[in-house]
């Protein structure tokens, strides 16, 4: 189909085990049937998809989705998830993530991207609107996401575009382990360990094409207004001051999920509220086109950790830290 309303109308199908891709067109009939990236997506995974494969085995799918809406002007349409049968549960799973990536696989003119197969040995994906390179990735395996992010990036000379790569947990198939972009991460069911058994330690996408729209100016009217009512809201301005992590208001309304939602509160809970961090806050980061700017940048001020920096937590790693805590 031709790009419309959204939809670049494109799938990208690789295999690593034979380094050969093919470009598929959508049909109108299958969007019309299988709304958005994660309808779209289930239907790839599961046409001719045998069920009693193993996870972990090359005929196992991985696929890349991005959506109808990801990257036109509309507030926080950056999300992208990835499709799989699951490690940790043996059943479909999806998990979502933030980043660029899916951006950059629509400006690269695809809707998906389904990887299929297993490579002999280490390799990363490069995809430069509809030009795909296998490339060598063993100086790279071993490496933890963010370091590889970066020296992919320099070695490609990338000034733009996404890598959404694994480290050594999906390397070494732990079955819970996440695939990251950005410092986002598409955390659940093990779709890290999917992509590390498929020896795939990174996909690169960089591209360059308009992403269509059915009414640009509408859109973009829509999207203005769109961000009026988000700032009007009343949560709007802890939510982009303090983040997700406002334990605070959580275990004010009874919310804090203790001893897996027995009790109400914690000791020593209003050590993780959101004041506490205020002053090692360095910076305010957001995901594509959103206003929000929910993430945060910390920077330890003293003790035997002065000096490092990390963006968050968010309000999940907190909770869980917390429940976990002797």
């Amino acid at each position: 189909m031709k790009p419309k309303g959204g939809y670049a109308g494109k799938i990208l199908r690789i295999n690593l085990t034979s380094q050969t891709f093919a470009i598929e067109e959508l049909s109108e009939r299958d969007l019309l049937l299988y709304a958005g990236g994660r309808g779209l997506g289930i239907k790839l995974l599961y046409d001719g998809f045998s069920c009693g494969i193993s996870p972990l085995s090359p005929e196992n799918r991985l696929i890349f989705m991005s959506g109808p809406l990801t990257g036109t002007p509309f507030i926080s349409t950056g999300r992208w998830m990835v499709m799989t049968k699951s490690p940790l549960t043996g059943a479909y799973i999806r998990s979502v993530s933030g980043g660029m990536l899916g951006v950059e696989m629509k400006r690269a003119g695809f809707d998906a991207l389904v990887v299929e197969g297993a490579a002999a040995s280490p390799m990363q994906i490069y995809i430069h609107d509809e030009r795909v390179e296998f490339l060598n990735a063993s100086n790279y395996w071993g490496l933890t996401t963010g370091i590889a992010q970066e020296r992919i990036k320099t070695e490609l000379g990338l000034k733009k575009g996404a890598v959404a790569c694994i480290g050594p947990a999906g390397e070494n198939l732990v079955r819970f382990s996440a695939i990251v972009n950005d410092r986002r991460t598409a955390s659940r069911g093990g779709v890290g360990a999917v992509m590390g058994s498929k020896k795939l330690k990174a996909v690169v996408i960089n591209g360059d094409k308009d992403i269509p729209l059915a009414d640009r100016q509408a859109s973009l009217e829509l999207a203005k207004e769109q961000a009026r009512v988000m700032k009007e809201h009343p949560v709007f301005h802890d939510f982009s001051q303090k983040g997700t992590a406002m334990l605070e208001w959580i275990d004010s309304v009874g919310m804090l999920p203790v001893k897996n939602f027995q009790g109400l509160t914690l000791p020593g809970i209003d050590n993780l509220y959101s004041d506490r961090f205020s002053e090692i806050r360095v910076k305010h980061v957001a995901c594509y086109n959103c206003i929000l700017h929910c993430g945060k940048i910390y920077k330890v001020k003293e003790g035997k950790y002065a000096g490092a920096v990390s963006e968050g937590p968010e309000y999940e790693s907190m909770f869980a830290l917390e429940l976990i805590r002797k």
